[in-house]
């Protein structure tokens, strides 16, 4: 940036945070830009409060070396707190897609394991437990009538595996025409499931065709929470099929939900993981839905939760120091986007969050919801693909939508607080959980305070390179 000597500077920021001999100036708009300086450079930005020309800033600091200060400016305006004459780096509204980017369909209810925590419903009863062929495949060819990009489609369960062969017959009849090479499925399995038929299927049409699947740790703690049987887990059959598909190159993502059964064994997990190759996975606290509203022991204290992503963060750090292969765990992955970039697309963590916007929720009996958070609740159900076609559907969605799309951080008691454009504010699903109401202060909110605040006085001492946890 040429900085001229008529430009007007204005500093604009409205949050500080003291990191010894640093200053945090934040602002807390959407984007959450930022910038740390020395406290020898407060009795500049205290100057640029008076909105003054490049000039002017020149006139008052002789003293000052007019590279070094230049230099300075540009960082602040680089950093998106520096206005020159009335423009702004990021600016302060949050650019957000209206198209649906992931769609959750929930093939199957039935599954082969009886985990302690399951978020679908203790016993199926008589409602459908399996989405017949024709609604699954209304679904996908829905899309390109609404949106010239078709969504990720996510395959659930129950285990969607034990509809392996729909899913199958389904690709092959679709992934041709206008919509060759445009579908792409993302199968989350407990891993348990994978004869060579769905070895082959998955090899032969990546990167189109993804796998993920559920491990909660190393197989002493696996087999206490994801039930196969009274005197077997699922662990050595989901480690013969992952070294399966590392064999034939497939590299699946792994997701962790954290209890009270395993979280203070974080640290093991992560050397259990890397020991059977698994470098990139998610982590995701437990909270009460489904059969898990009788198994309230799992749930973690916030502070807890903090501890064990510190030594989370310490332990992917040492290993990408010495290791090529770096690993990945999305909530410190997305955390550090967050506050490096003025990028917001992890609709999870973003006000308001993509319910209804950028994700639906498919059930088995083609009943349509805003996210899968909300799967079964009859005030957030939008309609049936089977009676009804999803433009209808979404038309007349705005009563059971708005509640959803209209949360800010007001609303959830974030009004203040400095960290909410990095936070995103919660989401709703666990706020329904924990406190049957949208509008609430994530139960997990200190955790993210903690968290952010650790990162943030990391970056400011200089203490670690966080290139290291985050290629920008």
């Amino acid at each position: 940036m040429e900085l001229k000597e008529r430009d007007l500077l204005e500093i604009d920021f409205n949050k500080t945070k003291s990191y010894g001999n640093k200053i945090l100036l934040l602002n807390t708009s959407v984007s959450n830009p930022w910038a740390i300086i020395n406290v020898s450079e407060k009795g500049i930005i205290e100057y640029l409060k008076k909105r003054v020309t490049f000039k002017e800033i020149n006139d008052k600091f002789k003293n000052y070396e007019r590279q070094s200060l230049k230099d300075f400016l540009t960082y602040l305006y680089d950093s998106g707190i520096l206005k020159v004459s009335g423009n702004s780096k990021f600016g302060n509204k949050l650019s957000i897609d209206r198209s649906f980017t992931s769609v959750v369909i929930k093939v199957t209810k039935l599954c082969n394991l009886k985990c302690l925590y399951c978020y679908s419903p203790k016993e199926i009863g008589n409602e459908v437990s399996i989405m017949d062929y024709g609604t699954l495949r209304k679904i996908i060819v829905s899309f390109e009538d609404i949106q010239s990009n078709l969504p990720k489609f996510i395959l659930h369960g129950g285990e969607p595996l034990l509809r392996f062969d729909y899913i199958e017959k389904i690709y092959k009849e679709l992934n041709k025409g206008s919509l060759k090479n445009r579908i792409d499925f993302n199968i989350q399995s407990n891993g348990t499931i994978m004869p060579t038929k769905v070895l082959k299927f998955l090899k032969n049409n990546q990167p189109n065709v993804s796998f993920g699947f559920s491990m909660d740790g190393y197989p002493e703690i696996n087999d206490k929470i994801r039930l196969e049987g009274k005197d077997i887990g699922p662990s050595s059959q989901i480690l013969k099929n992952l070294k399966s598909l590392q064999k034939n190159k497939i590299f699946p993502g792994v997701l962790v939900v954290l209890s009270s059964k395993n979280l203070h064994h974080i640290e093991e997990i992560f050397d259990f993981f890397i020991e059977h190759g698994i470098t990139s996975f998610s982590t995701l606290p437990f909270f009460p839905s489904g059969r898990g509203k009788q198994q309230t022991e799992l749930s973690i204290k916030p502070q807890d939760y903090f501890v064990a992503m510190q030594k989370l963060f310490y332990k992917i750090y040492k290993h990408n120091l010495k290791n090529k292969k770096r690993a990945m765990e999305r909530t410190i992955s997305t955390l550090l986007r967050h506050i490096l970039t003025p990028f917001r697309d992890y609709m999870c963590m973003r006000m308001p969050c993509g319910a209804g916007l950028n994700t639906l929720a498919f059930d088995c009996n083609g009943d349509v919801y805003p996210c899968d958070d909300f799967l079964g609740q009859d005030k957030f159900l939008l309609g049936n693909i089977r009676e009804s076609n999803l433009h209808k559907i979404l038309s007349n969605s705005k009563p059971q939508i708005a509640p959803l799309t209209e949360r800010s951080f007001s609303s959830v008691g974030c009004k203040d607080c400095a960290w909410q454009g990095i936070c995103g504010g919660g989401c709703p699903g666990t706020n329904l959980a924990f406190y049957n109401t949208l509008n609430h202060k994530d139960y997990f909110c200190e955790f993210k305070k903690k968290f952010i605040n650790f990162l943030f006085e990391l970056i400011a001492n200089e203490k670690i390179d966080m290139s290291v946890l985050y290629a920008q």
